[in-house]
């Protein structure tokens, strides 16, 4: 704990450190910045001062020059003793000059003046003064012409070249109205030469005789080393300006190995900060250990786990400290010490250790042991890390449990489960997946055994429909997209319920289960729906057609009893009334096939009707097939219409007939049957239990499997046209199951057919046939009595009145039922007999009888409709008041119903 103390120490140098630091380096660049500049411009002045010495100079040298000129000229002109020219406006003569030979003409008239080296100098000096390139003066201290008189300056120069007859010029930088000029000053001593116009006693060879002054303007030079001077400037500029980066850039880097240097003491002390927070706040127990094995460092978790205190157990070794650790198993908690192991191999090491605390509760830790090293690489020690691992290792063993539970639901579960790899192409489409594991019901469902499908794709285990599924799971495996679906697999024959789920990308997981039973018992449904939505569209019509043909046929009725036998329409009324009668039947099987024909049950021997129904079908099949019926002992009675029942039969023999054309045998049997669950399993609403079986068994042509799921349908026939309907068997099938019973047919092509009827026994005893009442006369169906005519269709209704109306009745009608407890209740005369329609708008008929009869009125009531239940059985019915006739009605059935209705 000392050393991190020390930590603290360090970095408070480091501040104090930069706080020092950072203003003399800031100093130091702002100085040499300033020394710089002020060098440049040292510099650059220097270098203007040299600049105008130079101009100066040039300007001197210049003037000089001219001067010399002027004295080469004056020279020459004085050997020459004065030169003549032309007299002029611009050129007078001289009138200082006092010779005799001043002025003189030519031969030719032609004047001319004398012209000496003073007058030549100032005529010069005028000219040049006129051009501005300088400015000339001729001038002497003992002026003889006033215009050389000399002004201050050249007093001034001309007194100190005479103190001074060694030097040859005198000149003075002067600036005059701003403007820089260079006034030089040379001397003219008088000679020999001089001496003709020269010639007083003072005019003595070699004495100061004047002098020549010029002025040069200084702006005239400055131009010509302007731009010399600009670029001499412009490189002073550019050494200015390298040197300030220079400047910069040494201050930069400078300042950016102080800031390196404090930066990294900086991150030197968070360093030491951070550890030294480390330490005192790390959760996990923290020991550091030299080669010796003993304590250099421990945080407060590490000393409250030994219970002891840091700075205790600093100096003192592992074992001492970390005691009570050692005693639960000797020498060390571990089998071998990993301190000592890793101080030896160099290589770090993690173990798993289980300690008791002193309150004796047990913890689990994970402990990590790690080389220190030095700045050789040589190992100085170890650092130990203790993690308390105990919710680890207990959630671990819950982990555990569950997994072996989840293993054991797993390979007891229902469904088959599958994990699957999916495999794609370079462009990432799915081209097929591989199994990684498969449970037992996997094993079961499909037959593959795990060994022969794990680790292979499914082109490998099914090539024929690999493609399909792969490109229904792909986007689940992909995407993540769940997949519910139905799946026939023609390679098991089975039908799958298949949920598809992501697990991770590109893994799937495809649980499903064999629904083969659920989906042909849904398909027997959707059949039984299929077969009832025709019936009740079958028995709609026929309901409708029903009421065509009772006017049609009633009519027909009423004329072949008014025509006399001899009369030659009386044959075309009964081909008239055959086909009505026909069309009657089609409609009867109609209302069979959709069970809205009213049924007449009662208890009955099928054994006694099969032996009758055998006595009468042998005729109908021909003498090439034989009937032969095989009679179960004791057989239950059932209850069941028999004249339905006996068209079943027909209907089954018939066809049994045609399907032999060569011949063959039927053979029509009874039996008491116990079907168990696996035989009513196809048959949603049939029910375990004793059962009557009646069966019509052939040998002939069978039938295909894709015929066998038809049969029932409407309208479908393998006959040729014109000798099947197509209703035979949907007309079976109908009263079968109105009658609670259930078709079973099993067929084969070249084997024949078997159609089984199960019916439900019957705990009464076979009713005995009863007589035949005998047919009333004429006469006696006529009545006089009031009755009452319900009915909803008008050409029916107008029929049956007519029938009534001339058998004597008095006939009240109505078109509902509505209608018809009102005409009863106001009605002045008694009615003796209500004749109704079942099915009517408003208010049908049993529901208007019944009304009547709660208010007190016992009528009779004949009911007139095709419908399954019979209003005698769901209405009132007291001392057999309801008397029921299938539609179409024939005329003497209803009379002599209505004469045995009130005759009861």
């Amino acid at each position: 704990m000392g050393q991190v103390g020390s930590f603290q120490g360090l970095g408070t140098t480091l501040s104090d450190g930069q706080d020092h630091r950072r203003p003399p380096l800031r100093w130091i660049a702002a100085g040499a910045l300033i020394l710089w500049t002020a060098a440049i411009l040292v510099l650059s002045l220097e270098t203007l001062r040299q600049e105008r010495r130079h101009i100066e100079k040039s300007a001197l040298s210049h003037a000089l020059a001219l001067m010399e000129k002027d004295l080469l000229y004056r020279r020459w002109n004085a050997q020459q003793g004065g030169v003549y020219a032309p007299v002029s406006e611009n050129l007078p003569p001289n009138p200082y000059l006092n010779v005799p030979e001043r002025d003189i003409e030519t031969p030719f008239g032609k004047k001319l003046t004398l012209v000496n080296p003073a007058y030549m100098t100032r005529m010069v000096h005028d000219l040049a003064r006129k051009s501005g390139v300088s400015s000339s003066h001729l001038t002497s201290l003992n002026p003889t012409h006033p215009a050389n008189a000399p002004n201050a300056w050249e007093t001034k120069a001309l007194k100190w070249l005479e103190n001074h007859p060694d030097k040859r010029h005198f000149y003075e930088t002067v600036e005059e109205s701003g403007t820089p000029l260079v006034k030089v000053m040379m001397p003219l001593v008088l000679e020999d030469a001089c001496r003709r116009c020269h010639n007083t006693p003072w005019d003595v060879p070699g004495a100061l005789r004047g002098g020549i002054s010029t002025v040069v303007p200084l702006s005239v030079f400055a131009e010509a080393h302007r731009e010399s001077l600009s670029a001499v400037l412009g490189r002073h500029a550019l050494i200015w300006f390298l040197g300030v980066l220079g400047i910069g850039w040494a201050s930069f880097t400078a300042y950016a190995r102080v800031r390196e240097r404090e930066s990294l003491l900086a991150k030197t002390q968070r360093q030491e900060r951070f550890w030294k927070s480390v330490l005192e706040n790390l959760q996990d127990p923290m020991v550091v250990l030299d080669r010796d094995l003993n304590i250099v460092v421990l945080n407060a978790s590490a000393a409250s786990l030994a219970e002891t205190e840091p700075d205790q157990a600093v100096g003192r070794s592992c074992k001492d400290v970390f005691s009570k650790w050692h005693a639960l198993s000797g020498a060390c908690a571990f089998e071998k010490c990993p301190a000592q192991q890793v101080l030896t191999t160099g290589v770090s090491c993690s173990r798993r250790m289980e300690i008791q605390l002193a309150d004796e509760t047990t913890r689990v830790f994970h402990v990590v042991v790690s080389p220190l090293k030095n700045n050789g690489e040589k190992i100085s020690g170890v650092i130990e890390s203790f993690r308390d691992i105990t919710n680890e290792a207990r959630a671990q063993e819950r982990l555990a449990k569950q997994h072996r539970e989840m293993e054991l639901l797993f390979d007891h579960m229902h469904g088959a489960f599958a994990l699957h790899e999916i495999l794609t192409d370079a462009s990432g489409v799915p081209v097929d997946y591989r199994f990684l594991k498969v449970n037992p019901a996997f094993e079961a469902l499909t037959g593959w055994k795990a060994h022969d499908v794990v680790g292979k794709t499914l082109q490998q285990i099914l090539p024929q429909g690999a493609q399909e599924w792969v490109q229904r799971y792909g986007r689940t495996a992909l995407y993540g997209e769940r997949v519910e679906f139905i799946a026939d697999e023609p390679t098991l024959q089975k039908t799958f319920s298949v949920r598809a789920y992501q697990t991770e990308p590109g893994r799937f997981v495809t649980l499903f289960f064999d629904v083969t039973e659920r989906e042909k018992l849904q398909e027997q449904l959707r059949h039984a729906q299929k077969m009832q939505a025709v019936g009740q569209l079958a028995g709609g019509v026929a309901h409708e057609f029903n009421n065509i043909l009772q006017v049609i046929n009633g009519y027909v009725e009423m004329l072949l009893a008014e025509t006399p036998a001899e009369d030659p329409r009386r044959e075309h009324l009964q081909r008239v009334m055959h086909g009505g009668l026909r069309a009657a039947r089609l409609v009867q099987q109609l209302l069979a096939f959709s069970r809205k024909k009213a049924l007449q049950p009662e208890v009955t021997d099928m054994n006694e009707l099969l032996r009758d129904f055998a006595k009468l079908v042998q005729k109908l099949v021909g003498e090439t097939i034989t009937v032969r019926c095989v009679l179960g002992h004791g057989l239950w009675p059932v209850m069941v219409d028999r004249q339905l029942m006996e068209q079943v039969l027909m209907n089954l023999v018939v066809n049994a007939r045609d399907a032999m054309p060569s011949g063959g045998e039927i053979v029509l049997e009874t039996a008491n049957v116990h079907l168990h669950e696996d035989h009513v399993r196809p048959h949603a609403h049939l029910k375990p239990g004793p059962y009557v079986m009646v069966s019509v068994a052939d040998t002939g042509l069978g039938m295909t499997a894709d015929v066998l799921e038809r049969i029932f349908e409407p309208f479908f026939t393998t006959k040729e046209v014109g000798k099947g309907s197509g209703l035979g068997l949907a007309v079976v099938y109908g009263i079968v199951k109105q009658h609670d019973g259930v078709l079973d047919v099993s067929s084969e092509p070249g084997k024949g057919t078997v159609v089984k009827i199960y019916l439900p026994p019957h705990e009464g005893k076979p009713s005995e046939s009863e007589e035949q009442t005998e047919s009333l006369a004429e006469e006696a169906l006529r009545g006089t009595e009031t009755v009452l005519l319900a009915e909803d269709d008008p050409a029916v209704r107008s029929y049956l009145a007519t029938v009534l109306r001339e058998a004597g009745y008095r006939v009240l009608e109505a078109q509902d039922g509505m209608e018809a407890v009102e005409v009863f209740a106001t009605s002045e005369e008694p009615i003796d007999l209500v004749v109704t329609d079942v099915s009517m708008p408003r208010m049908g008929g049993q529901e208007a009888v019944g009304l009547l009869r709660q208010r007190g009125w016992k009528i009779p009531a004949i009911f007139i409709s095709g419908y399954v239940k019979r209003p005698e059985e769901c209405a009132d019915n007291p001392k057999g008041l309801n008397l029921f006739i299938d539609k179409p009605v024939r005329r003497r059935v209803l009379l002599q119903a209505i004469r045995s209705l009130l005759a009861r």
